[in-house]
């Protein structure tokens, strides 16, 4: 009983000590106030209402508010002095948001250069970016803060590998939080492994499109034969969607997200296409006469901001959380003598 006493107390140290080193950086608190303060703001322009019902009305997609409930108030200023990715937002008075595709409609589109590798979009999740840039600017330096995107990456399954080369401060790319990565070595672990998001800015999901070469298509159920081309873009849900839901289908995947929308549109060997429910709906929207929606497939997923996990501490905070840890080891240490004295 007495070593069982102990391996319990061992495992709450253990965990205390994991959740001192694992908490989320400044900046990802810094985002996850702009994101609330977004999704509860019902009376602006660059508010989610607003910016929801220029794009969809009132029945696609909803606010997640009730998810968003950690870190609801603004870092202080010395904080994010503190912080690498932060101090640089300030300084340059920009934030650079990467995206596997700037003219992914309805997400983002009219790219115009700005940079050598970075400009201004319009689009729906352009304007989700520009209003988190101008709460931060407004907050941290009274003046709008602008919001950019990346134009070098064009494979989503890169955009946590770019992120962590500092090619961008933050994704905004409709990344879902519930998805995973496969490493190099054939390990597939959750994103959240490898990077914090901040709470969901919109509750998104996938959908099927068919085109003029799909019109014998009805039902979801029309897709699962080997006739049907079903194009997706690689390394994301849909790919996975696909293959467990019409696994009798002539799956084919492409590195860029346009090429299963476009292909399926212009008649081009897609029958149809899965894509997020926020780019199906309004691309059936546009194109009326050439593309129809099938129906929804799987769940529902919340997509947010997705942040690097390690960001520079303060002074302070090292100094507090490596005596923290070596307080607890210290602990564990003596536990450990007195386990021993009392076999």
């Amino acid at each position: 009983m007495k070593n069982l006493f102990f391996l319990v107390v061992l495992c709450c140290v253990v965990a205390t000590t994991a959740t001192l080193v694992s908490a989320q950086s400044t900046a990802a608190k810094t985002l996850n106030k702009a994101v609330y303060d977004f999704l509860a703001d019902t009376t602006t322009s660059i508010g989610f209402n607003a910016i929801h019902q220029s794009y969809f009305g009132d029945n696609i997609l909803h606010a997640p508010t009730s998810k968003c409930t950690n870190y609801t108030t603004w870092p202080a200023a010395s904080d994010l002095q503190a912080d690498s990715t932060m101090a640089s937002i300030l300084a340059r008075k920009y934030i650079l948001f990467g995206a596997n595709s700037v003219a992914n409609v309805p997400k983002r589109f009219n790219y115009t250069a700005v940079g050598s590798n970075y400009g201004k979009c319009t689009g729906f999740e352009a304007d989700i970016a520009a209003s988190i840039a101008y709460r931060i600017g407004m907050n941290y330096a009274g003046v709008p803060f602008q919001a950019y995107f990346t134009n070098d990456t064009t494979v989503f399954g890169n955009l946590i590998t770019d992120m962590g080369n500092l090619r961008f401060d933050f994704i905004l790319s409709g990344m879902s939080v519930e998805g995973t990565v496969t490493l190099p070595s054939g390990q597939t672990v959750p994103r959240t492994d490898l990077i914090d998001f901040t709470c969901p800015y919109i509750k998104d999901g996938n959908g099927v499109v068919k085109g003029n070469l799909g019109s014998a298509i009805s039902s979801l159920s029309d897709l699962n034969q080997k006739t049907v081309n079903l194009c997706v873009q690689s390394g994301t849900s849909m790919e996975t969607l696909a293959k467990s839901n019409f696994p009798n289908a002539n799956i084919t995947s492409f590195s860029l997200g346009a090429d299963p929308y476009t292909k399926t549109l212009n008649a081009d060997f897609c029958h149809a296409y899965l894509a997020p429910i926020i780019n199906a709906l309004y691309q059936v929207k546009l194109d009326a006469t050439k593309l129809s929606y099938v129906g929804d497939v799987g769940a529902t997923s919340n997509v947010a901001v997705g942040v690097r996990k390690s960001s520079t501490p303060t002074a302070a905070s090292s100094k507090k959380s490596n005596a923290s840890v070596a307080a607890l080891q210290l602990i564990v240490a003596l536990l450990s003598l007195i386990s021993f004295m009392l076999l």
